[in-house]
């Protein structure tokens, strides 16, 4: 007697990792562990993924990190039926064309989370597809310089919409002091985080912004990737006028 085929059943945290996975554009099983399914074992994920990878939903593919790493991402089918959301998408890039670019965006993400003033964080995608939650920022110098992120805090008594830039790479002269002279000249814009792969990379940026910014006050403020994920009680940027931002982390329970 043949059995009967196993009942698959879309369930709320599905939908949780079909919608990250978009919004990040891909991630590897330790971050889909760390953001979605929390504390559970690692067999519960990977069985969990495996079962969304054979309905169709997601896809997968290789990176070379420390190793060979398996990366996860929204399939087209579940963008294009509706499986995730009840709406046709302004954007539908289910994968970037640099991976290891939008993973070390989806750690800068996570460590965002644990600023203690942050009111909300959108990826590019979610700022592309305008899926804002319901917000009422005003987002489109954000969506025409093609923001890596968008954060909003609040320091001190007051709250600040600003943008997140991650440079893997160092690009030329003339393209960075191109993108800081249209952020400066924004009135929506109050600051631009730079996170970059080396610190090399980032002496470049703050020289490039000096001569951009002029007597200008600094919005552009930077860090090496190692130093921002590995912060502990604040996250320190650096500016081109040797202003230090320290921001707040929340207290580990």
């Amino acid at each position: 007697m043949s059995q009967k085929p196993h009942r698959f059943t879309l369930m709320n945290r599905d939908i949780r990792l079909l919608r990250y996975l978009f919004a990040t554009k891909g991630a590897t099983e330790r971050q889909i562990h760390r953001d979605i399914f929390g504390k559970v074992t690692g067999q519960v994920v990977r069985k969990r993924i495996g079962i969304l990878k054979n309905q169709g939903l997601i896809d997968s593919g290789s990176v070379s990190l420390a190793r060979p790493t398996s990366v996860y991402f929204t399939s087209r089918k579940a963008l294009r039926s509706r499986t995730i959301y009840d709406f046709d998408l302004l954007r539908m890039e289910a994968r970037s064309s640099n991976p290891t670019h939008e993973l070390s965006l989806g750690d800068i993400r996570h460590k965002c989370s644990s600023l203690a003033g942050l009111e909300h964080y959108l990826t590019e995608n979610e700022l592309q597809s305008e899926l804002w939650g319901g917000k009422e920022y005003r987002y489109k110098d954000f969506l025409r310089l093609n923001s890596d992120g968008f954060m909003r805090i609040k320091l001190g008594k007051n709250t600040f919409s600003g943008a997140i830039e991650y440079e893997q790479s160092e690009k030329g002269k003339s393209q960075y002091e191109a993108l800081f002279s249209e952020y400066y000249l924004s009135p929506d814009i109050s600051f631009v985080f730079y996170i970059t792969g080396s610190q090399k990379i980032l002496e470049s940026i703050l020289r490039h912004d000096k001569n951009v910014r002029e007597n200008r006050k600094a919005i552009i403020f930077g860090s090496t990737l190692d130093n921002f994920l590995n912060s502990n009680e604040f996250i320190s940027l650096e500016s081109s006028s040797e202003r230090i931002l320290e921001l707040p982390l929340l207290e580990k329970s």
